[in-house]
């Protein structure tokens, strides 16, 4: 009897530990899960904030160096020479120390009358496809947003330049996205590509690098503009199916035996269109290690708890139960041989029930052994 209710004990405990265990994994799994998408999502609220904060910094440049006394003058008179000298080495401290890689000075009419960034290059318009600087030029209000120029994909701030109340021209700062990945990096630990449509990045971006050579890479159409790990931007690309996205995009991608969460957003221009996609990805191998290390501990606490219980039970079961059973047993066996043997006495419960229909019985069958035979 012992053996058997060993066994089951031990069945039993099994299937406890086997339920529990895959109740704790199906918990485990769905805050891992839950974890994730949060993790990415906050992905997406930091290219926000990042976003904003680029464009708000571009434009409060423009708007400072459009309030400086002498620009009204100069372009309105062209003087191309004396901004350049007034501007040249503010532009250079701005380059090296805070990333500004535009800074361009436009007449009303829309054509760059100066570029720091490329002085020698002048003289076109930009009425046709820098919607920021006619909207600059039209409200009077400074304006920010992505935009791709002649020089390649920007965040771009935008201010009117005024001289005596009347719109003479603009002052535009650009920025373009590897600084905003890196802030994004450092403040995520995730990867990051900003990639764009290729047709409409070589139409407009005509003085851009644009060689088909490996730091400009093409997937689905789409070129990466800039990105804070190439390689494995480029690997984790090729089963990402990347493409312009409308919408925010989650997924799962395993590259090197290494899981990534990925999240791709739609990349808007100022003009409010699509123009191509920032892909995030972010590796939880760290996260699965720590999942699997909850899981281990909470199995491990479970099953000493099950194992303790369940000899707590054996324990209490052997000295209720099976001991004075056993007893019974070994007493009702004496009976049978003709032997004296004693009842256990300080029982209680059903085996208090057993001892005294066996003492009764006993009673009896002296009884009838005392009585003469007739």
């Amino acid at each position: 009897m012992r053996v058997k209710a060993t066994i089951w004990a031990g069945f039993a405990t099994a299937l406890v530990l086997a339920v529990i265990t895959a109740l704790a994994y199906q918990s485990i799994t769905r805050i891992f899960e839950t974890n994730q998408r949060e993790m990415l999502d906050h992905i997406v609220d930091e290219v926000r904030i990042q976003l904003s904060e680029i464009g708000r910094l571009v434009t409060t440049e423009a708007q400072l160096i459009a309030a400086l006394p002498e620009i009204p003058g100069m372009i309105s008179s062209c003087d191309r020479d004396r901004l350049l000298e007034l501007l040249r080495d503010g532009y250079d401290i701005q380059h090296r120390h805070f990333g500004i890689s535009v800074e361009q000075l436009n007449r009303i009419d829309g054509s760059v009358l100066l570029r720091l960034h490329n002085p020698s290059f002048f003289g076109d318009n930009v009425a046709d496809t820098g919607e920021m600087v006619v909207t600059a030029h039209t409200t009077g209000e400074a304006q920010s947003g992505v935009e791709i120029g002649t020089s390649g994909l920007r965040v771009r701030g935008v201010a009117p330049v005024t001289d005596a109340g009347k719109i003479v021209g603009s002052i535009e700062f650009g920025i373009d996205m590897a600084p905003l990945l890196t802030a994004l990096k450092a403040h995520t630990n995730a990867d990051y590509a900003v990639l764009v449509d290729d047709r409409l990045f070589r139409s407009l971006a005509t003085r851009a690098k644009i060689e088909d050579d490996d730091n400009f890479k093409v997937f689905n159409g789409l070129r990466i503009d800039s990105t804070t790990d190439l390689p494995l931007i480029s690997k984790l690309a090729q089963f990402a199916n990347l493409s312009i996205a409308k919408d925010r995009r989650y997924g799962e991608v395993e590259v090197d035996n290494v899981l990534y969460g990925s999240v791709t957003v739609p990349l808007v221009d100022y003009s409010g269109k699509a123009i191509g996609t920032i892909f995030a990805a972010r590796s939880f191998e760290a996260d699965q290690h720590q999942m699997r290390r909850n899981l281990v501990q909470m199995i491990s606490m479970v099953a000493a708890g099950t194992v303790l219980m369940v000899a707590i039970i054996l324990i209490v079961f052997n000295g209720m139960v099976l001991r004075p059973v056993t007893q019974l047993a070994g007493v009702a066996r004496a009976w049978a041989e003709g032997k004296d043997a004693a009842l256990p006495t300080g029982v209680s419960g059903p085996v208090a029930d057993l001892v005294a229909s066996l003492r009764a019985l006993k009673a009896r069958d002296d009884t009838v052994r005392r009585e003469p035979v007739p």
